[in-house]
């Protein structure tokens, strides 16, 4: 009866030992499909609109038009900006790993306009150190990413043509210093 009792006992703690791994390896083994996608389909430092299929996409509100744009701190800081204003729009940074990062929206930014730069430490110290004048009503968010990218949302329950004209006015730039 104890052997029956000690290999019961070693067989759950062996499976609950394995179920343990296989949680914590899934996200190093699955690849980033989401990732995969916005790089696939836009060039960096563009934003693109995204489809309807998108599975990002597909978990927002069908009321909403979003558009992503991927960056690569390692090169240069990203400037993010549009002079055309909208009732309302949200902007969202993801590390690779679909982590959200940093949100704000509208109600956030000086007088509704969309002026964001990211940056690395180091980046922000000579960006400031140049002070450039196109940057002085930025907001200036830091983040300790190489490769990540920004999702700008906007509410248009009636396809109203500024928000058309909002998403082609808004750029997604590499800052050279």
């Amino acid at each position: 009866m104890n052997r029956i009792m000690y290999i019961s006992l070693v067989s759950f703690i062996g499976a609950v030992i394995v179920h343990i791994c296989v949680l914590l390896l899934i996200p190093y083994v699955t690849p980033n499909k989401a990732w995969q996608r916005l790089i696939e389909n836009a060039p960096p430092y563009r934003f693109v609109e995204l489809d309807k299929q998108n599975p990002i996409r597909l978990t927002n509100d069908p009321l909403f038009h979003v558009a992503s744009c991927h960056f690569d701190l390692n090169k240069n800081p990203v400037h993010i900006q549009s002079q055309v204003k909208t009732p309302f729009w949200s902007l969202s940074i993801y590390n690779e790993s679909g982590n959200n990062l940093y949100s704000m929206n509208d109600a956030a930014s000086a007088n509704g306009l969309l002026d964001l730069v990211i940056a690395t430490s180091t980046q922000l110290l000579e960006i400031k150190q140049t002070a450039q004048d196109e940057l002085s009503n930025s907001i200036f968010v830091h983040q300790n990413i190489q490769k990540g990218f920004v999702l700008l949302r906007s509410f248009d329950p009636d396809i109203d043509p500024s928000i058309k004209a909002f998403f082609a006015q808004t750029s997604c730039k590499s800052i050279v210093y």
